[in-house]
C-alpha cells in the first residue's frame, strides 16, 4: 500500500524510497527528485532539461525550437549538407558525414588537407625535395614551406652550389669551354640540376659531335640530296656548319623555281600556268575548284571526277565506283538485282520495279513506284505519257520529272491528261490541254509536266483529273477547279471555261477532304462524311438540272461517313468508312450493283458480297454501245466486278453479258489485289500485292503494258518490267 515505503507494482515510489531514480535520470540537469503522497514522482524540484527552449550552458549545444540550421561549411566542417539540432540538444553533424574539419588533427586528404595541426603525415622539408629547413602546417591545413625554401631545392632557378651544378637556365656562368675546354656547343642543365654536356663539341677534331652539323669531312651521314637538294657536293665551313652553295645550284622543292627535270609540277603559288582542276584535266568537273600545290606536285584532293570513287551527286553522278551514297535497289523502287556502277557513274543492275498506284486514261496508263516516281505507257498521241516526246510505247517509261521536284502520291488521269501534286503542294499536268485543264494560262498541249498557275499563297493536297477539266483541294479544305465548264463542273456559279484555277463556291462551314472529277461533273466529300456534287445532271448524278455550285447528295441513312468517290460520265460510286459501296446513275447493264438494271438518281446500296469490306472502287466510262461497269477491291485482297461483261471486261470468262451484283473476278484468281484499281473503256487493272501491274482488256495502244501485237486479253497479264533507270 502507498505509504509503507515499499514500492508496489502500481507505484513509481513510496516515501523516501525512490527506487534509485534521480532528476538526472529523468532528463533534468539539476534538482532533487521527491515522492508525492500518491506514490508518483514529484519533479517540481528538478530543473533545466533538453526541450525547455533554454540552452543550458555546458550541458547543451542547442534547442531545436530556437536553432537555425547552418550549412556544414558555415559551421566550419566538411561536407555538403546542414548541421541540425539533435534530440539530445547537441549538434548533429550526420548530414556532413561527421564532425570532420581542419584543425581536428586528422588529415582529410579527400578535402584537400595535406596536414592538420602538428600532424604532418610523416613529411619533412627533405621529403618534399628541399635541402633542409623545418616544415610546418598552415591554418588551412596545407604545408607551410617558407622555412624549407630558405634551404632551396632543385628547380627554384637558384644554384645551391653545395648541392647543384645548375638549375634550369641558370648555368652559374658556366659554358662548354669553362667545363670541358670545348670551343663549340651549348651547355645544358639536366632536370636533376647536373650539367648536360651532350651539345658540347670541339670543332676541328674531324668528328661531328654535339651541336656540330659537320666537322672536316665528317658530314654526319648527310649529303646534298638528304638535305633536300636535287644534287651537288656538300662541304663543311670552319665553324662546323654545312656549306651548301654547290648543292643550291641544283635547286630544291621550295626554291620558287619549277624544276620539271626533277619531276616538279608546281612551286607554292606557281601552278605552272594552271588555274583550277578543270584546266589541269577536263575530266575534272567544276572549273571553280581551286588547284593546290603540295610538295611541288599538284594536290588533287579537292578535284572531283567520275572514277575517283567519291559520289558527286551535284555533278550528276548516281554512283562512283563502290560509293552509292547508301542507296539500294529497294530505295530506287526495285525488288531484285544487285546494284552496280558503270564507267559513266550511272547505276545499273536493279530489276523488278515495285509499283504502288495505278491510274488510267483513254488507251494509256500511268503508275507510281515506291518513290512516287511516275511511269506511263500506251497511246502518246497527245503527249499523255509525259516522256518528253509523242512516241507510244507498251513499256512503262519514266515521266520527265522537273529538276528539284519530288512528286507526292496524289496522281490522277482524265481522258487524255494526267496531273500530280508535288511535295511542295504545287500541281503539274501533261497531255491534252484543249480546254485549259492544265491551269497554266494556256491551252497548248505538253508532252512533259508543266506547272499549274497556282493561286497566291495556296498549296494543294489532292488533285482529280476529269475528262476536260481538273479539280483540287487546298490545305484548308477549299476546292479549286479549272478547264472546261460548259455544265458548271468548275463549281464557281458560272459556265465560262477557265485556264487558271478558280475557287469553287464552298458550302457554308464545310471543308472538303476528297475530290473526284468525271465527264462534266465533279464531286467531293466533306470532313463530316457528307457528299457534294456539281455540274451536269446527266443520268441524275447531281439531282438537279445543271448544278453550278456544290449540291448536297443524299445518301442512305444507314451509310457511314463517305470517304471515297469514283465518277465518270454516266454513273458514280462511293464508299463509306465501313467499306460499303453505293452507286447511282446509268444502270443499263447493272453497273450500280443493286441487283437490278433500274437507273438511280441517288446513291443506292451495292448488294455487298458476304463478308466483303471494300477499300477501293472504280467506275468505267460509258462506251458508244452504252455499256459501263464497276470494280472494287476488298480488305482480303480480292477483286469484285459488276455491270457489262460483253467483252469479258469483268474478268469473268464465259459468263453472261452483264451482272447486276458484284461477282468475284476470276481474273484475279491466285493474285492478291492491292487497294489501287483502275478501269476505263474495256481496260481493267490493278496493282498486286507484289507491286506488279496486272490488267486485261483492249491493248490496241499497248495500254496493258505488253506488245500491242496482242490486241486484247480476257485474262490479266503483267505489264512489262521497265528498264532500270536510277533517277527517272
Amino acid at each position: 500500500m502507498c505509504g509503507d515505503t515499499v514500492i508496489d507494482p502500481s507505484e513509481e515510489c513510496d516515501g523516501e524510497n525512490l527506487g534509485g531514480n534521480t532528476c538526472m535520470e529523468a532528463g533534468y540537469y539539476k534538482g532533487t527528485l521527491t515522492c508525492a503522497n500518491d506514490c508518483t514522482f514529484d519533479y517540481s524540484q528538478c530543473s533545466e532539461r533538453c526541450g525547455d527552449d533554454i540552452v543550458q550552458e555546458n550541458d547543451e549545444d542547442c534547442e531545436a525550437s530556437s536553432f537555425t540550421e547552418l550549412t556544414c561549411a558555415e559551421f566550419g566542417v566538411y561536407g555538403t549538407g546542414n548541421v541540425t539540432c539533435g534530440d539530445d540538444c547537441r549538434y548533429d553533424f550526420s548530414q556532413c558525414g561527421g564532425e570532420n574539419k581542419c584543425g581536428d588533427s586528422v588529415i582529410q586528404a579527400q578535402y584537400g588537407e595535406t596536414c592538420d595541426n602538428g600532424n604532418l603525415n610523416g613529411q619533412t622539408c627533405e621529403t618534399l625535395g628541399y635541402y633542409g629547413g623545418t616544415l610546418s602546417c598552415s591554418n588551412d591545413c596545407t604545408f607551410n614551406t617558407q622555412n624549407c625554401e630558405l634551404s632551396g631545392r632543385c628547380g627554384d632557378s637558384t644554384v645551391q652550389t653545395e648541392e647543384e651544378d645548375c638549375d634550369g637556365t641558370n648555368l652559374n656562368n658556366q659554358t662548354c669551354a669553362t667545363q670541358l675546354n670545348f670551343d663549340a656547343g651549348t651547355l645544358l642543365c639536366n632536370s636533376d640540376c647536373t650539367f648536360d654536356y651532350s651539345n658540347c663539341s670541339e670543332c676541328g677534331d674531324g668528328s661531328t659531335t654535339g651541336a656540330e652539323e659537320c666537322d672536316g669531312n665528317d658530314y654526319g651521314g648527310n649529303d646534298c640530296i638528304s638535305l633536300g637538294y636535287y644534287g651537288g657536293t656538300l662541304s663543311c665551313n670552319n665553324d662546323c656548319t654545312y656549306a651548301e652553295a654547290n648543292c643550291a645550284t641544283f635547286g630544291y622543292c621550295g626554291d620558287g623555281t619549277i624544276q620539271t627535270i626533277y619531276g616538279e609540277n608546281c612551286e607554292g603559288a606557281n601552278l605552272n600556268g594552271k588555274t583550277n582542276c578543270h584546266s589541269l584535266n577536263p575530266n575534272y568537273y567544276d572549273e571553280n575548284v581551286t588547284l593546290l600545290c603540295s610538295s611541288c606536285d599538284y594536290d588533287l584532293s579537292m578535284c572531283r571526277s567520275c572514277g575517283d570513287n567519291k559520289l558527286d551527286a551535284d555533278f550528276g553522278e548516281q554512283c562512283d565506283g563502290t560509293d552509292f551514297g547508301g542507296t539500294t535497289c529497294s530505295d530506287l523502287g526495285y525488288d531484285s538485282g544487285s546494284i552496280a556502277c558503270n564507267t559513266g557513274c550511272a547505276m545499273l543492275g536493279c530489276s523488278g520495279k515495285v509499283f504502288t498506284r495505278l491510274v488510267v486514261g483513254l488507251n494509256f496508263a500511268c503508275a507510281q513506284d515506291s518513290r512516287n516516281d511516275i511511269w506511263c505507257w500506251g497511246s502518246n498521241t497527245n503527249g499523255q505519257l509525259g516522256t518528253g516526246d509523242s512516241t507510244s510505247t507498251y513499256t512503262p517509261t519514266p515521266v520527265e520529272k522537273p529538276d528539284g521536284i519530288s512528286f507526292s502520291d496524289k496522281l490522277s488521269s482524265g481522258i487524255n491528261h494526267t496531273c500530280v501534286v508535288d511535295t511542295n503542294g504545287d500541281n503539274w499536268c501533261w497531255g491534252d490541254n484543249s480546254y485549259g485543264q492544265f491551269g497554266n494560262l494556256s491551252n497548248s498541249p505538253s508532252n512533259s509536266p508543266v506547272t499549274t498557275s497556282m493561286p497566291p499563297g495556296i498549296s494543294f493536297t489532292a488533285v482529280a483529273a476529269g475528262f476536260d477539266h481538273t479539280c483540287a483541294i487546298d490545305t484548308i479544305g477549299n476546292a479549286w477547279c479549272w478547264g472546261s465548264n460548259g455544265s458548271g463542273q468548275l463549281g464557281n456559279n458560272s459556265s465560262a471555261n477557265s485556264w487558271v484555277p478558280v475557287p469553287v463556291e464552298m458550302p457554308q462551314n464545310k471543308s472538303f477532304n476528297f475530290i473526284a472529277a468525271g465527264g462534266q461533273i465533279s464531286c467531293a466529300t466533306d470532313t463530316d462524311g457528307g457528299l457534294w456534287c456539281w455540274g451536269s445532271n446527266y443520268y441524275g448524278l447531281v439531282g438537279v438540272d445543271y448544278a453550278w455550285t456544290p449540291q448536297s447528295i443524299t445518301v442512305p441513312s444507314a451509310a457511314a461517313a463517305i470517304n471515297f468517290i469514283s465518277i465518270t460520265d454516266a454513273h458514280a460510286c462511293v464508299l463509306d468508312t465501313a467499306g460499303n459501296g453505293f452507286c447511282w446513275g446509268d444502270n443499263s447493264y447493272g453497273a450500280i450493283g443493286a441487283g437490278n438494271r433500274d437507273p438511280a438518281n441517288t446513291p443506292t446500296p451495292v448488294l455487298m458480297p458476304t463478308g466483303a469490306v471494300f477499300n477501293s472502287i472504280a467506275v468505267s466510262k460509258r462506251n458508244s454501245q452504252g455499256r459501263s461497269y464497276t470494280c472494287a477491291s476488298d480488305t482480303l485482297n480480292r477483286l469484285w466486278c459488276w455491270g457489262s461483261n460483253g467483252s469479258q471486261e469483268l474478268g469473268i470468262a464465259g459468263g453472261t453479258t452483264y451482272y447486276h451484283t458484284p461477282q468475284q473476278s476470276i481474273a484475279s484468281s491466285g493474285i492478291l489485289v492491292s487497294a489501287s484499281i483502275a478501269v476505263k473503256n474495256w481496260y481493267t487493272g490493278f496493282v498486286d500485292t507484289n507491286g506488279k501491274i496486272q490488267s486485261w482488256g483492249d491493248n490496241y495502244s499497248g495500254q496493258l503494258g505488253i506488245d500491242p501485237v496482242t490486241m486484247s486479253s480476257a485474262l490479266p497479264v503483267q505489264a512489262t518490267d521497265p528498264e532500270f533507270i536510277a533517277y527517272p
